[in-house]
């Protein structure tokens, strides 16, 4: 292999830019957000949906967090919308009309510019949304009866618990492998990326030893960076190969928990998507900003 190959080789290498994963939450947020999407992936939503309020609330600065809120803001308009499309309590969604006018509330306080409504036109639209699907029905908790002028109330008579199909059991078991191959998956791709970073940074220290040098490379200097390249190609090739696989399985895994409920109908309709992106998992939603 000539020296001038071996330049060559070396300056293709280091132009090629590799995504690093970035994220708009800090981590305090993060950690909540991850966690809270975990359980929404799993159906825990009740459980999701206090994760995610924790994550929003670490992003104090409407300004700096403006990315990150929106984010997190978009996943929680999903998740009450899915409770409420499985549950029909209007409370579901009187909580999130109350996280939207808060959201908007406070980015125009601090936005104070002439341009804040177009800023805040898909918030505005959303609430109006709400206003009219919840249609003047109360968002206040039922009221407790006074001392001494309530009647008494009969308890309902016991329901039976419909029987399970043994095929739905079967169905939620094969969501759950595959959601624990999907995410360990995904483990391998952030590993994969990372160490084709790692080869990255030592190519160009590499490159800057030869320039400072002013000598044509040793073949101990080719041999290395032949084995740098071939590494850094391995590993991309296996985060490429890992983020596909752990993509597909997490979302195969979850539709089929989804539909080894025993509430297959009204669940199916529910409208959330999940979204695993570099540096980023949410919940998907329809709510523009």
């Amino acid at each position: 292999m000539s020296v001038a190959l071996v330049c060559c080789f070396l300056k293709m290498m280091l132009a090629q830019e590799v995504d690093e994963p970035r994220s708009d939450l800090p981590p305090a947020a993060s950690v909540h957000n991850e966690r809270g999407v975990a359980l929404v992936y799993a159906g825990q939503y009740d459980e999701g949906i206090s994760e995610l309020e924790l994550a929003y609330a670490a992003m104090a600065d409407p300004l700096e967090h403006r990315v990150g809120r929106g984010k997190v803001i978009g996943s929680l308009r999903s998740a009450l919308q899915a409770r409420y499309a499985a549950t029909g309590d209007v409370m579901h969604l009187c909580r999130l009309r109350g996280l939207l006018r808060r959201h908007r509330d406070e980015l125009s306080a601090a936005l104070r510019s002439a341009g804040r409504a177009e800023v805040l036109a898909g918030t505005e639209g959303a609430i109006r949304a709400l206003d009219g699907e919840i249609a003047g029905r109360s968002c206040a908790p039922p009221a407790a009866a006074a001392l001494g002028t309530a009647a008494p109330v009969k308890p309902p008579p016991p329901v039976e618990a419909a029987p399970q199909r043994p095929g739905l059991r079967r169905m939620r078991v094969a969501g759950g492998a595959l959601l624990g191959v999907g995410f360990a998956s995904l483990g391998v791709m952030t590993y994969g990326v990372a160490a084709v970073a790692d080869n990255r940074q030592k190519l160009r220290s590499l490159t800057a030893t030869v320039d400072a040098s002013g000598e044509p490379a040793s073949e101990a200097q080719q041999a290395a960076a032949a084995a740098l390249y071939e590494r850094a190609r391995d590993r991309r090739t296996l985060a490429i190969v890992a983020g596909a696989l752990g993509g597909v399985a997490v979302i195969t895994g979850l539709a089929l928990r989804v539909a080894g409920r025993s509430r297959v109908g009204r669940l199916a309709r529910v409208p959330v998507a999940p979204v695993v992106l570099p540096g980023f998992a949410g919940v998907a939603g329809r709510f523009v900003f």
